[in-house]
């Protein structure tokens, strides 16, 4: 079934708000910078941690929040996150 441009958006925006919900939720991070939807059926964000997060430890969150996405989103395939 093709979907309208409509329907599309609509359905965009209801999984952005999602998606910021599941993220923002988690205490280490500070905000949802950008969320950007694939054609493939992901998701690519930038997220914003705490400062007090040390740089090692980054790179794990970030896997960590695209597990977490995926299991709490299941229309979404895949999610990838980058920390600034």
């Amino acid at each position: 079934m093709v979907q309208s441009p409509d329907e599309t958006i609509t359905m965009r925006v209801r999984l952005a708000g999602l998606v910021s919900e599941v993220v923002e939720a988690d205490p280490m991070v500070l905000r949802c910078r950008r969320i950007n939807f694939l054609d493939h059926g992901g998701v690519q964000l930038a997220v914003e941690l705490v400062p007090s997060i040390r740089p090692r430890s980054r790179r794990a969150i970030a896997r960590e929040l695209e597990l977490t996405i995926c299991r709490a989103v299941p229309a979404l395939i895949w999610a990838r996150v980058g920390i600034y």
